[in-house]
């Protein structure tokens, strides 16, 4: 593997199953739930424009769309 997709697969170890919010490449904020994390993050002094969220799933589910 590559190093970006050694962070990747590292991050998502650490996060799997929550909610994380970005801010340029790295993770500023995680949480359980969407709520949580939005509510949280309102209350810290961050460009909410410059911000990214994302739900990273667990390794082993699989999403069938």
């Amino acid at each position: 593997m590559s190093e970006p997709d050694d962070k990747i697969e590292q991050l998502r170890e650490q996060f799997a199953g929550n909610y994380v919010a970005w801010l340029d490449d790295t993770v500023i904020l995680s949480s359980e739930t969407y709520g949580e994390l939005c509510d949280r993050l309102e209350e810290m002094p961050v460009d909410q424009a410059r911000v990214s969220i994302e739900y990273l799933e667990p390794a082993d589910v699989v999403r069938v769309y």
